[in-house]
């Protein structure tokens, strides 16, 4: 996901997420029924709620690295915002402002 742009990482980390909701929704459901008699429902408890939360934090995971603002090193980008430069040869980052001093500062 590195060097992907961030609309392109946001996109893939919508479809994931919707990919893995039916999962989350169904370990709910097998964590509420996990009490049926006959069955060891504290082993299928911990297991349910163990799955439940590994998926919780992948997709936070996720999202944390879908939302980030890479830093780069290459001139033509905006060291603010991470906007491409190349056809812009003077003047401030239209994205966020950043005068080009700044730019080449930072």
């Amino acid at each position: 996901m590195v060097n992907m742009s961030r609309p392109v990482r946001i996109t893939l980390a919508v479809v994931i997420t919707l990919s893995l909701t039916p999962c989350l929704g169904f370990g709910i459901f097998g964590f509420l029924a996990s009490g049926e008699p006959g069955g060891n429902s504290t082993m299928f408890r911990i297991g349910y709620t163990t799955s439940l939360l590994i998926q919780l934090a992948a997709i936070f995971l996720l999202w944390r690295v879908a939302l980030r603002t890479w830093r780069c090193d290459r001139p033509d980008v905006c060291k603010g915002c991470g906007y491409d430069l190349r056809g812009k040869k003077t003047g401030p980052c239209p994205e966020c402002g950043r005068g080009p001093a700044a730019r080449k500062a930072s």
